[in-house]
């Protein structure tokens, strides 16, 4: 299995192989070092396709920042208990117990989803995604209720991939960080750049999957408009009718997952997220809950 994924880093899959040790690690001390790593691939990504845009011909800063990326990767490669990994894979695969099926079913019902979406484009302020993705983590594992949750991460968010993770994983909460307009929230584009999603769009989409989720947060600023359209098809919002400071943003984030991993209810979350901000000296007045009508 290591063996496996030092080659795909030999033949250039970088991409590949840090996808495949989040799947691997997500139960290990490790996985917050993948999601890192993970973040910063994807920033070089787009700094490397912002170039080539631009026409930029020398890239020996980025070619040195991957090769130090490879180098993380390879390293962390060694610290990992793979027979620990091989293990569990062992006994996740055995069905020669005949109440495994049943198990797995029960299992995949009762366990929630969370769909981590981030964008940061590169013609946009770089803001700390890597580490609002790490903090969440951090407090679903510390969580009473850890093994209900599951979290995916999805990065250079593109309305693209924004629709196949939807499809791919019908979560029950969608959080997105990233940047945000009364025009709507800042995805990217296949170059990188900024693209921005209308509110209605995005309701639209959102309101395909409203039988299974449960929340959507939009941490990002002046998102208003956007939960005011999305409530209409999804019992819990939470937006920002201002711009929120990144570390508000990040401190929110954590706490509310802090409660929903303990079984709070998504209002006690809210109010949880929001004294945690307060507590810090934080600006906490911009983060909004709605609640749809019924």
């Amino acid at each position: 299995m290591q063996e496996q994924l030092r080659n795909l880093i030999a033949q250039g899959n970088l991409d590949e192989a840090i996808n495949q040790l989040l799947k691997l690690t997500r139960k290990t001390p490790h996985y917050n070092d993948i999601i890192l790593l993970s973040a910063r691939l994807n920033q070089l990504n787009r700094e490397i396709n912002r170039e080539l845009i631009l026409g930029i011909t020398d890239t020996t800063n980025e070619r040195t920042q991957k090769v130090l990326l490879i180098q993380a990767v390879l390293t962390t490669l060694d610290l990992i208990d793979w027979q620990k990994i091989e293990a569990q894979i062992r006994q996740n695969k055995d069905i020669s117990n005949p109440t495994y099926q049943v198990n797995q079913e029960q299992q995949e019902h009762s366990v929630k989803t969370i769909l981590f979406l981030g964008a940061n484009p590169t013609n946009t302020t770089q803001l700390r995604l890597g580490e609002e993705a790490r903090e969440i983590d951090n407090e679903l594992r510390l969580a009473k209720d850890r093994d209900k949750f599951n979290l995916e991460l999805q990065w250079a968010t593109t309305v693209d991939i924004l629709r196949r993770a939807l499809l791919s994983f019908n979560p029950h909460f969608i959080h997105f960080s990233g940047h945000g307009a009364m025009e709507g929230i800042v995805l990217e584009d296949k170059g990188g750049n900024a693209n921005i999603l209308p509110p209605e769009v995005l309701a639209d989409l959102i309101s395909l999957f409203a039988t299974t989720v449960q929340c959507v947060i939009l941490n990002a600023c002046y998102s208003e408009e956007q939960a005011k359209a999305i409530i209409k098809h999804i019992p819990y919002v939470i937006g920002m009718n201002d711009e929120i400071p990144d570390k508000s943003a990040i401190k929110f984030a954590a706490a509310f997952y802090s409660g929903i991993g303990h079984g709070r209810s998504i209002p006690d979350s809210f109010r949880i997220g929001k004294i945690a901000v307060t507590a810090e000296n934080l600006e906490n007045d911009m983060i909004i809950l709605l609640e749809k009508s019924h």
